[in-house]
């Protein structure tokens, strides 16, 4: 992009539709950079002569449909949709769209979520009953979920679901299964700042601000490295396997070629804009935020890129009309079709998707605060300092603050789902970066010891009756054994407690307690 005034930047696109002149909906993005709704393409295309091509209506450009039709264009997750309400209201639980009647009947009262008709049928909180059966103290003891958890462990998170009642849903545990160190590059202390993930889980890593990116397996082996002239402030992955990379002080996104191992410029701002942090999308698109030079307050702008580095949208100001703050992350949640944003100065983390009002999260208050000495207290509120975003193939998204010192888990309709337990000693020390892995394990990068850690987690507690595929097979199998033993008069036990999670000993003890009973 040829360096301009940065006050023309927000200017790119229209804030309504060309077509229908009205506010965006299901907003799409064409190959020659205009943006349009989504029903309105299709329209256009059928009217056409052709049903694989789409001639832009601005520039006459003929642009070529994908095989699965308009709707695979990419999504302009920066423009204004409708204002105030949704285009598409969902589940908070399931993402089903939701009707018009269920839009005012499906909320609860206690946590304000919105669901369907089913969802909300299961729908319950920690302190209240659950469909006619209640836990005791002594079944509660049993919420370990295979997590080996000595003395202190369990303290812990028992004190911790307390501290959570009407905040969070879940215990993540994390079960640590191997860890490494990075080299020492400098005199000063190790500080894991970015780790990238492959395709073939493999991790690129950035300690400190290099001059070394070292590529490295799950169990500390060194697989490659490369050299950087230059303070590094993010890295990303390219489609085809080449580093994306932002240095101090340039005004360029970098690109160390796969092929040649050559470093040329990629994409560039204005001038006034210096780019702090990246990410690709699975189309080939690059997301680049920037701090502008030129602001009193050093805010940030979101600029949007596509495959051949031409700036198609930018933003600078979230859905209240403020501008964004200190942008330290980026995440691409693929199973909602979500970019989420990590505002250190504004404390939210922000979840923009097509066709849908942007989301926003903060942290509550009287939320327990993680000590650098591993232990918890619940201490006054320190504000909320999102500070590193992965997302995992279901879905969730994993934020580590900074200043609880706590791995947050958000569901995509920005709700808090939980935190993350490790049950390692050092309860995974000192954070600094997370990512997922293809795995959908837990990565966290310290910020001094220079080490990796690597966690499996699985959820101990989740009030919203969703249960994984093992206990799913337990209460299958189970009810099978009932039925083949004349158990039916257990019929609704198991029919009820199918919609909670429990631990399967638990609750096969409790069956089995009231089958003598009856």
């Amino acid at each position: 992009m040829a360096a301009g005034e940065y006050r023309n930047l927000p200017d790119l696109q229209p804030e309504a539709c060309p077509i229908c002149m009205d506010t965006y909906k299901n907003p799409k993005i064409l190959p020659c950079s205009h943006t349009m709704c989504r029903e309105c393409l299709e329209n256009l295309l059928a009217s056409g002569y052709k049903s694989d091509v789409l001639v832009c209506p601005i520039c006459r450009k003929q642009n070529q449909v994908p095989p699965e039709g308009v709707g695979k264009f990419m999504p302009n997750y920066f423009v204004p949709t409708s204002s105030g309400e949704s285009v598409l209201s969902t589940c908070n639980v399931c993402e089903t769209v939701l009707s018009d009647f269920q839009k005012k009947s499906g909320r609860c009262s206690y946590c304000d979520g919105q669901m369907c008709a089913q969802c909300y049928q299961k729908h319950c909180h920690p302190e209240n009953e659950m469909r006619g059966l209640r836990r005791t103290a002594s079944q509660e003891d049993e919420y370990s979920d295979g997590l080996e958890l000595d003395g202190s462990h369990r303290s812990i998170r028992d004190n911790l679901m307390l501290q959570l009642q009407g905040k969070a849903q879940s215990i993540i545990s994390g079960r640590m299964v191997s860890t490494f160190q990075c080299e020492q590059q400098s005199a000063q202390p190790i500080k894991v700042t970015k780790i990238v993930v492959t395709k073939d889980n493999k991790m690129w890593i950035l300690v400190g601000n290099g001059p070394f990116i070292i590529k490295y397996d799950s169990h500390g082996m060194e697989l490659d490295r490369k050299f950087v002239d230059g303070k590094l402030l993010d890295i990303a992955l390219h489609t085809d396997g080449s580093l994306l990379m932002v240095l101090e002080n340039y005004h360029f996104v970098m690109i160390l070629s796969y092929t040649d191992s050559q470093i040329r410029e990629y994409v560039s701002t204005t001038d006034s804009l210096s780019p702090q942090c990246i990410l690709t999308l699975p189309t080939g698109c690059l997301v680049v935020t920037a701090v502008n030079l030129r602001s009193v307050q050093q805010e940030s702008i979101i600029l949007l890129y596509n495959g051949q580095g031409t700036i198609i949208n930018s933003i600078q100001c979230n859905q209240r009309g403020v501008a964004y703050g200190t942008i330290v992350s980026l995440a691409s949640n693929l199973k909602h079709g979500q970019i989420c944003i990590a505002d250190e100065k504004r404390q939210h983390v922000y979840f923009l998707r097509e066709g849908v009002a942007p989301l926003t999260f903060t942290r509550p208050q009287g939320f327990p605060t993680r000590n650098r000495g591993g232990s918890f207290s619940n201490s006054r509120y320190r504000g909320f300092k999102p500070k590193s975003m992965s997302c995992d193939s279901k879905g969730n998204v994993f934020v580590y603050d900074d200043a609880s010192g706590m791995i947050l888990v958000l569901s995509s309709s920005a709700k808090l789902l939980g935190i993350v337990l490790p049950n390692d000693a050092d309860l995974a020390g000192n954070p600094n970066c997370i990512a997922i892995d293809c795995q959908d394990r837990l990565l966290v990068g310290d910020e001094s010891s220079g080490k990796v850690r690597i966690y499996e987690t699985e959820a101990t507690y989740n009030n919203l009756g969703q249960i994984d595929q093992d206990a799913g097979a337990f209460f299958a199998s189970m009810q099978q054994r009932l039925t083949d033993s004349g158990g039916g008069g257990i019929q609704e036990l198991v029919d009820i407690s199918s919609q909670m999670s429990v631990n399967p000993n638990m609750f096969l003890n409790a069956v089995l307690n009231h089958q003598q009973n009856y």
